[in-house]
């Protein structure tokens, strides 16, 4: 069996873990650390070069994307 008393928080944070046998001997710690992000930054899309639109067909000759505001580490 094994119980915990972690709650992860918004931002950084660092778990360490430790095994306690039986006899009542116990591990050194395992640590490990990371980031819980629950906010979600919205893209942002738009063309690289707009050409204008064309006089055959009314759209832009280039249709590249810029994509933008993504989160880093995503």
């Amino acid at each position: 069996t094994w119980s915990s008393s972690f709650t992860p928080v918004e931002g950084s944070n660092t778990v360490s873990v430790r095994q306690t046998d039986v006899a009542g001997n116990t591990s050194a710690a395992t640590t490990v650390s990371f980031v819980l992000d629950t906010q979600v930054a919205a893209p942002t899309v738009s063309l690289q070069a707009d050409t204008g639109t064309s006089g055959t067909d009314g759209t832009t000759n280039n249709g590249a994307l810029t994509i933008g505001s993504t989160e880093a580490g995503a």
